[in-house]
């Protein structure tokens, strides 16, 4: 209901025969009393219509809802005082319907609206509802700022009320919400007000005692028993917003003290570490964590009277509970490729590439210590202070780097580069900008000639996605070994043996390189090798795998174009600890690779493929490189878009010969310069 509205109230039971139908015009002339405002009753009880107004002692009502539907777009609110039947107390009143056949036009669409407008004309709208807790008294239920659940002191209602309880606890009403009145308690009787107290584990908000004859005298007399309200029911609130909205700060206190007390009870490290292997596990652990937080927040969030804000506030503590809590909503939204944490309280992402700092946060820097751990334990990896930096990988692929104090001088660093559900193809690539048709039908027909390509660029340049793509040209026919520090490669073909390092365990054992994983693929009889970034010494048995027999293979490699790439690659190799002469080097270089692939993250966020790079040879101590592509940038466009286009350098590369002896070949007009 919208701020500066009517104050909207529901009565209903989970049993019936409770008297819920008997209080409500007792209670709406009370209310009416109280307040010295304009009250309505509505009478929406779909299946027992009537009962509601039965204790009015008028004539049947002249106005029902199934009438006021059918008006919502020409009534004006002001009119309403004089359409509706009016009691002698002053209390106004809408039947249900006056025939069945009018039921069916009463759905919880045409209700909302009748009571929207209503709450234009009056203070307070009190709602009878039918018993139990389906999907229509659900929908009225929404529109309710306050909730009356009317019981009697018997099993059988006591036990159907404690599960409607939960019922409305599972749908995210607010504790503060509702009020329990006893109904028609006997005084003298031990399962009296204390004994239900007992039994539901709520406090009552008012007790009715039995009186037969008062009530009896007054449904034969048609007239209304005037109650007090009952002791401790809340008065009519003011119509106004909940206090909670837009106080981000108690909300946050909120959910620090549920997140606290929710750790402290439930062992969730363990608890993860079993469901991450087990869905059933997963599902039931969600649903247990779910239940105590609603616990919790009954105990601790009374200040969130609001059913949307503790709905959200609910959502959020699950997510950080046994997610990645404010991170949930950047993993989803296809528009973020990257997520980097500053700390608990400053959250950049990489929207559309640029920079935009959001207004989500961590509520502690603990929960975002405990996220990190989260991500990197079922992994098998460990991030403490003696190994203060990691990298992970998350579920769908999505590559991750943490890094903590006392290397992180002012909090945790978190850094997740989204991998896309659905990885990219050439022709995303193509329609992306990031290469033309041209370019895409030279490197497919490479791939599958078999020469070694290095993918060369600059941290986020896209290097993995081209990686990716240009893979996937490798025949379905071929076996593939993908070596990775953590493995983001997805590969289509059938057979492709995925490899991942490993770091040390607390003992400092156990790490596997991805150097070793070079050494031990060569043992796999592999007909590609596919290795997912150099960056130490397996740059020299990576060579040395290109220059045996394993023709096609391809790795990525940082430089910012391709003569530093194979600089960088030169440097790698002397990691390796063998004093190999410079020259010896380069001709490793030389040989293995034919293809250097240079992209580049653009000022305007894109990426594009720079050059496309032939290594052709040597001359003296030099290796040789010829440009066969380059992007050209012409300019920027007022939205700040880098214009330009992909030029041919009219060099028709040496291994054409190669990719026509082995029967594949590409147009030669597609060197030349003028080709479009």
């Amino acid at each position: 209901m919208s701020a500066g509205r009517a104050a909207v109230f529901a009565v209903t039971s989970a049993k019936g025969g409770v008297g819920k139908s008997f209080f409500a015009p007792n209670f709406a002339v009370a209310l009416m009393r109280e307040t010295r405002g304009r009250v309505v009753l509505v009478d929406v009880d779909l299946e027992w219509p009537g009962d509601a107004l039965a204790p009015l002692g008028t004539a049947p009502p002249r106005r029902a809802l199934s009438d006021l539907a059918p008006l919502l777009a020409s009534l004006p609110a002001s009119m309403l005082k004089g359409y509706l039947d009016v009691h002698p107390s002053g209390l106004s009143y809408l039947a249900a319907y006056h025939t069945p056949e009018q039921a069916s036009a009463l759905d919880s669409q045409a209700v909302s609206g009748c009571l929207e407008l209503l709450a234009q004309a009056f203070d307070i709208v009190l709602m009878d509802l039918g018993t139990g807790f389906g999907p229509f008294n659900q929908a009225c239920l929404d529109l309710a700022s306050h909730i009356f659940v009317l019981l009697t002191p018997d099993l059988y209602a006591v036990n159907h009320t404690r599960m409607g309880l939960e019922r409305l606890q599972a749908l995210a009403f607010p504790r503060q919400m509702v009020s329990l009145v006893l109904n028609r308690h006997d005084p003298k009787s031990e399962f009296g007000p204390a004994a239900v107290e007992a039994r539901l584990e709520r406090p009552l908000a008012g007790a009715i005692p039995e009186d037969a004859a008062a009530v009896a005298q007054s449904l034969s007399q048609r007239g209304l028993l005037i109650l007090d309200t009952p002791a401790g029911v809340p008065q009519a609130p003011s119509p106004a917003v909940p206090a909670i909205s837009g106080q981000s700060d108690l909300v946050d206190q909120i959910k620090l003290k549920v997140h606290e007390r929710l750790l402290g009870e439930m062992d969730l490290k363990n608890l993860d570490l079993e469901a991450a292997k087990d869905p059933a596990k997963a599902q039931a652990l969600r649903q247990e964590t779910k239940r105590n937080i609603d616990r919790l927040l009954d105990e601790e969030g009374a200040a969130l009277s609001d059913r949307d804000v503790r709905q959200r506030v609910a959502a959020e503590i699950l997510d950080e509970a046994l997610a990645l809590g404010p991170l949930e909503g950047f993993l989803a939204d296809p528009s973020i490729n990257e997520i980097m944490c500053n700390g608990a309280r400053t959250i950049y992402v990489e929207q559309k590439g640029r920079l935009v700092l959001t207004q989500a946060r961590f509520l502690s820097d603990k929960h975002l210590r405990a996220t990190i751990e989260r991500i990197v334990a079922p992994l098998g990896r460990r991030i403490d202070e003696l190994s203060p930096m990691v990298d992970a990988r998350l579920k769908d692929g999505s590559r991750v780097n943490a890094v903590i104090p006392p290397l992180a001088v002012d909090g945790a660093l978190l850094t997740i580069r989204k991998f896309a559900a659905k990885p990219l193809g050439v022709a995303d690539l193509v329609g992306f900008g990031t290469f033309n048709q041209a370019i895409s039908q030279l490197l497919e027909t490479c791939v599958k000639a078999r020469l070694n390509m290095v993918i060369s660029g600059g941290t986020g340049s896209g290097k993995t996605t081209l990686l990716n793509v240009l893979s996937s040209f490798i025949p379905a026919n071929e076996r593939i070994v993908t070596i990775e520090d953590s493995a983001e490669l997805k590969l289509g073909q059938p057979h492709v043996c995925r490899l991942e390092s490993r770091p040390a365990s607390l003992e400092g054992t156990g790490e596997v390189t991805i150097r070793d994983l070079v050494k031990n693929s060569l043992r796999m009889r592999p007909d590609r090798i596919v290795v997912g970034e150099c960056r130490g010494a397996e740059a020299l048995d990576m060579l040395q795998a290109m220059n045996t027999g394993h023709d096609g293979s391809m790795t990525t490699v940082h430089a910012n174009t391709p003569r530093d790439a194979l600089r960088r690659l030169e440097t790698l190799v002397m990691f390796a600890g063998f004093e190999l002469p410079s020259r010896a080097i380069r001709e490793q270089l030389a040989s293995a690779i034919h293809l250097v692939i240079q992209q580049n993250r653009l000022p305007d966020g894109s990426r594009r493929v720079v050059s496309v790079t032939e290594v052709a040879g040597m001359e003296g101590d030099v290796i040789i490189m010829q440009d066969i592509f380059t992007f050209h940038q012409t300019g920027v466009d007022q939205e700040g878009r880098v214009q330009g286009g992909f030029l041919a350098s009219g060099f028709i590369p040496r291994f054409m010969t190669t990719l026509e002896e082995k029967g594949l070949s590409v147009p030669r007009e597609i060197f030349l310069e003028t080709y479009a």
